[in-house]
């Protein structure tokens, strides 16, 4: 027998840490919009806005799918995506655990 919430959450997908992930596209004001147009660093395509990731240099829609969330930047979004992000985390840890192993 299942209950009313398991019947809700049967066809929703979970996140890392057990809840529905939220899709977050911040709006850019039309100053911020126009510089990143004429600079290269945004472009806006059939997906929409896209930015151009620091690291690989590759254009990804402008959202938390593909960016981590920095609320302290006017783009509200990291400058790198999250896979250029999540290689230079792993890549950090394990060379932080060969450094622990070496003393």
């Amino acid at each position: 027998m299942t209950t009313k919430t398991q019947e809700i959450n049967a066809g929703q997908t979970k996140g890392e840490r057990g809840c529905t992930p939220v899709i977050y596209s911040p709006l850019w004001p039309v100053k911020i919009l126009k510089i990143r147009l004429n600079s290269g660093k945004a472009i806006i395509s059939s997906l929409g806005r896209e930015l151009k990731c620091s690291k690989c240099k590759e254009y990804w829609p402008a959202d938390t799918q593909f960016y981590h969330s920095k609320p302290g930047v006017k783009s509200g979004l990291q400058d790198w995506c999250k896979a250029c992000y999540g290689t230079w985390d792993r890549e950090r840890r394990e060379l932080r655990k060969q450094k622990r192993k070496a003393q």
